[in-house]
């Protein structure tokens, strides 16, 4: 949709108190009588999956003249996939914009695999690639690649999050005698699990089986006032499995330790250092709708600049359900680098700031309208951005 871009009309200090705002909203744990914690929940395979599309158009004139008039198109798909012995994750960004003399795209894609040796303890590569285009038709192409060890691993709840969220709508309409037991909860959230397996089982008419798993999980627990579901509780289910957006629900820890290597550039990429790198990640959800992820991450070269020159990336992401159809998003960057001065006489560092608060509405179905405003500081520079898009999730 449209996107406007501006400096001095969205003041620091209206996005600070926003930010309290969202702060004190996340920081609200639903007091619900649940029987059981989000982290209760343990499955042998986690898996998750997503794609999702985001569309703006930019349109800026200064005095009577046009200055930008350019579409962006945004896509994001990640999949993550945990059991026992082995672990896999991808990520892929891409953008692409056109303007009416410049067309410019960008691929980010991160995939990692792990072995774990020893209960959380595991062995593990990662391969970062990133490719773009420049204005004078030239390509940009990196790669590297990560060797390394680390302890943790995550487990994707979001099942039980949306089973907690078909028993609120049963209580609500009068159709259960009381909170499901916690066991029961969990016996739901591994049917939802296991949609795959019944579409693989049972073709296109698969819904119809899995209900019927998920409703005979209610009905074992004793709290089912009527001896079945009627159409509205099967339509409600129908809604929360695929006509509102959950987020994703992640809770674990983990610390790795690398090393990097660079193993592919095109000749306009510099050729960069191998390095050692140490990250650790945390998912933490508050309740049943905040959720919370972090990611620290340091990195020095394995030359004589070792310890004294560094990269430190550091990411928060926070988010919480309003309600069914609106939620709240709030994420802040940090990225410092310090390296050799060009006199070589000492070190200089060089710090950035990337603040971003959105509300997402579900419109219907996969798709949403997002309301971002966001917050770019760094290098004696200031940028602040408010914009409205489209954004469409494939599944």
């Amino acid at each position: 949709m449209m996107r406007f871009l501006g400096r001095s009309w969205l003041p620091t200090a209206g996005i600070a108190r926003a930010l309290a705002v969202v702060v004190m909203c996340a920081a609200h744990v639903a007091a619900d009588a649940q029987n059981l914690l989000i982290t209760d929940y343990r499955v042998p395979v986690s898996t998750a999956r997503s794609l999702r599309l985001n569309l703006d158009y930019d349109y800026k004139r200064l005095g009577g003249d046009a200055i930008e008039n350019r579409g962006n198109l945004f896509a994001n798909y990640k999949y993550f996939y945990d059991s026992l012995p082995f672990a896999y994750s991808v990520e892929l960004n891409a953008a692409a914009n056109r303007s009416e003399t410049v067309a410019f795209a960008s691929v980010l894609a991160d995939e990692s695999a792990r072995a774990f040796v020893w209960d959380d303890l595991f062995v593990g590569a990662e391969l970062r690639r990133q490719y773009e285009t420049s204005e004078d038709g030239s390509e940009r192409i990196d790669a590297v690649a990560v060797l390394g060890a680390g302890f943790g691993r995550f487990i994707n709840a979001t099942p039980l999050a949306k089973a907690v969220r078909m028993e609120e709508w049963l209580l609500e309409s009068g159709l259960l005698v009381d909170d499901l037991p916690g066991h029961t909860l969990i016996e739901l959230a591994q049917v939802i699990q296991r949609e795959g397996e019944f579409r693989d089982r049972h073709g296109e008419t698969y819904r119809q089986n899995w209900y019927a798993a998920m409703e005979a999980a209610i009905r074992e627990s004793g709290m089912l006032k009527p001896a079945k579901l009627d159409a509205m509780a099967l339509l409600r289910m129908d809604e929360v499995l695929g006509r509102e957006r959950t987020f994703d629900r992640f809770f674990g820890r983990e610390l790795s330790v690398g090393a990097s290597r660079q193993v592919f550039r095109s000749d306009i990429v510099p050729e960069a250092l191998s390095g050692v790198e140490m990250t650790g990640r945390l998912a933490k959800p508050f309740g049943w709708r905040t959720q919370w992820n972090a990611r620290l991450t340091l990195s020095s070269p394995t030359d004589d600049d070792f310890g004294r020159a560094y990269g430190l990336l550091a990411q928060n992401d926070l988010s919480y359900e309003l309600g069914d159809r609106i939620d709240l998003l709030l994420s802040h960057v940090l990225r410092a680098d310090r390296a050799a001065s060009a006199d070589a006489l000492g070190y200089d560092t060089v710090a950035s700031h990337r603040l971003t608060g959105s509300f997402v509405f579900f419109v219907e179905n996969a798709l949403t309208f997002s309301v971002n405003a966001s917050l770019i500081e760094g290098g004696g520079e200031s940028q602040r951005a408010l914009a409205a898009t489209f954004g469409y999730r494939l599944f």
